[in-house]
């Protein structure tokens, strides 16, 4: 029994992640816009040809008020839903408490409209369509599919059935009618359900899969290939590119092992990121890292070198005697291809190696 009742409650009431949520209730809006502008469509050509005579009604002034009614909340539907498919996120409960809403409201119709329609022997077509427009495009939680249908068509029967007993109305036939639009319902959700599931799903592994090619494993800076893909953002940029590397690093992992030549580059990579944003800085292979900066000056530069110099200065690394110290090289130019590009980046590199070798002969 506990099995069945946990069975009914993941069908009837899924429970659901914020962005499946909001992609489902995104769905229904544009449903239920679609849904109302094809009513006030209809509505208004059914008055037309009432207007010119074309079709005979029982009542012209309370028909032109039906109609009037229905035009109106469908307008209001249609402009709310209209406003809100433009909004990233949505409110659940005010997309839920809308459609609810805009269901009660053309149920109260289709069976206003089915009644007149019974009453003078014809068949309650109307309150059907709309059952089926229902099942097949609105999509809310099963449970309150479940409320609303069952409602509904009993409503509509008792309405029938207080007429005159409702003799063409077959009982059976009616309610396995509002049965098959409940299960419809309920299956339409759980399949949107599933899709939506499955592009979250491919989505993530797109994302995963976009890091594990763009970004570098051990310090999560964007790499080489990443830095070929960009470059067609920096094209006809002023740019101020600065190649880095760490001072004595072959000395570093011929002396502590590659292990902690790594954790070495980790932390530079930390420092770095601590100071620039690191959508702009690049693992450009080994111990070497490009940063990209559009606008930078020289004041700025040097201001971002000392602050980078003290920072490693002060970098304690577990099974490191020796303080780190980097080598910087800039270059500037406004690239206006790969090839003018490429060779900005290896001014860069070569105004390094020179600051490298001048320290070198200092020593």
């Amino acid at each position: 029994m506990k099995n069945l009742l946990s069975w009914l409650k993941s069908i009837l009431c899924p429970k659901d992640s914020l962005s499946v949520t909001n992609e489902m209730d995104k769905a229904n809006i544009k449903n239920v816009n679609s849904i109302s502008l094809v009513v006030i469509v209809y509505e208004l050509f059914t008055y037309l040809f009432v207007a010119t005579g074309l079709v005979q009604v029982r009542n012209i002034k309370e028909s032109t008020m039906s109609v009037a009614f229905v035009v109106f909340f469908c307008l209001f539907f249609y402009f709310y839903s209209e406003r809100a498919k433009n909004y990233e996120f949505v409110s659940h409960i005010k997309i839920t408490v809308v459609t609810v809403i805009a269901f009660s409201i053309l149920t109260a119709y289709s069976i206003y409209l089915s009644y007149n329609h019974y009453i003078y022997g014809k068949d309650i077509i109307t309150f059907y369509i709309v059952m089926v427009t229902y099942a097949a495009f609105i999509i809310i939680k099963p449970y309150i599919s479940l409320i609303l249908l069952s409602v509904s068509f009993t409503v509509c029967y008792i309405v029938l059935v207080h007429f005159d007993g409702a003799p063409s109305i077959h009982i059976l036939n009616f309610f396995a009618f509002a049965c098959i639009c409940i299960v419809a319902s309920s299956a339409k959700y759980h399949l949107m359900r599933k899709q939506q599931l499955g592009r979250q799903k491919v989505a993530s592994l797109n994302s995963a899969l976009e890091r594990a090619v763009r970004y570098d494993v051990l310090t999560k800076l964007k790499n080489r290939y990443a830095l070929i893909e960009d470059s067609v953002n920096y094209y006809n940029k002023h740019l101020y590119l600065v190649m880095c590397d760490c001072d004595n690093f072959k000395h570093i992992n011929d002396t502590y092992g590659h292990i902690v030549g790594d954790r070495v580059i980790a932390s530079i990579a930390d420092v770095f990121k601590a100071n620039i944003d690191e959508k702009y800085i690049y693992r450009y292979g080994g111990d070497e890292f490009l940063i990209i900066n559009i606008g930078l000056n020289n004041y700025d530069f040097e201001a971002l070198k000392n602050k980078i110099h003290n920072d490693l200065d002060s970098l304690k690394i577990e099974g490191v005697a020796e303080g780190l110290t980097c080598s910087f090289g800039r270059a500037r130019g406004t690239p206006e291809n790969g090839e003018a590009f490429e060779d900005l980046i290896q001014r860069a590199d070569r105004n390094m190696y020179k600051e490298k070798q001048l320290k070198r002969k200092s020593d």
